[in-house]
């Protein structure tokens, strides 16, 4: 079955999409490896292709003999770009539930690349990830023929251990449901508050919105735990 590649160029914290033809394969970036008991390795660590990796190549430096490091070890990625752009990728296992009471946590553990954090992390999952020349970090989605792109975003507050599908969003203006998906989440997973899930439900947010949306929440959130 024939399938498209599209590709994205997501800035850490920005929303923006910008279109990519091609792309190499992922190249060694600075940067360190948090492992789940504490430690750092600092070094070149190589970008996870895909967030379902088993395991992540590591250098102590460039032209060292490259090392595999089992990613049940590792907790987070952090990489420097070129232009000194700075992304993270948290290793964790993801909740899909469709009831607030219903969880349906996944066995393994996936890289997700962190959109933007406070309260609440905002992360991003596609098909892959790619290193590029342009100091970006491309971020691929697969599709059959027939349907269309998207993206998931994952949320997990603060003292949670796995994140949880929150809203996908889509490049195409012919993708439905996408901002009815959003009220619905919105209404599961940010009822601690309930000004923002009104302004969500008056639909003064889409689903592209969703970094922006975050960030209120994340502004509220902190607020409010100040008082």
């Amino acid at each position: 079955m024939n399938k498209r590649i599209l590709l994205l160029v997501l800035a850490l914290l920005t929303a923006s999409l910008t279109y990519a033809i091609s792309i190499g394969g992922n190249k060694y970036l600075e940067g360190k490896i948090l492992l789940e008991d504490g430690s750092v390795m600092e070094g070149f660590v190589k970008v996870p292709n895909i967030p379902r990796k088993n395991n992540i190549s590591f250098k102590t430096e460039k032209k060292a003999k490259a090392q595999t490091i089992d990613s049940e070890l590792i907790a987070s990625i952090l990489v420097k770009t070129k232009t000194n752009k700075i992304y993270r990728f948290d290793n964790l296992k993801v909740d899909v539930r469709r009831k607030a009471d219903e969880p349906n946590i996944s066995n393994r553990k996936f890289f997700l690349m962190v959109m933007t954090e406070g309260y609440a992390t905002l992360y991003l999952a596609a098909n892959g990830y790619k290193t590029h020349k342009s100091g970006n970090i491309l971020v691929e989605a697969t599709y059959q023929q027939g349907t269309l792109p998207t993206y998931n975003y994952y949320i997990r507050k603060r003292g949670e251990q796995v994140a949880t599908i929150f809203t996908q969003t889509s490049n195409s203006g012919t993708m439905f449901g996408l901002n009815k998906m959003l009220i619905k989440r919105s209404e599961m997973l940010l009822a601690d508050d309930p000004e923002l899930v009104e302004r969500i439900k008056s639909k003064e947010f889409k689903h592209v919105d969703v970094i922006e949306l975050i960030n209120i929440y994340n502004k509220d959130m902190e607020s409010l735990n100040n008082n």
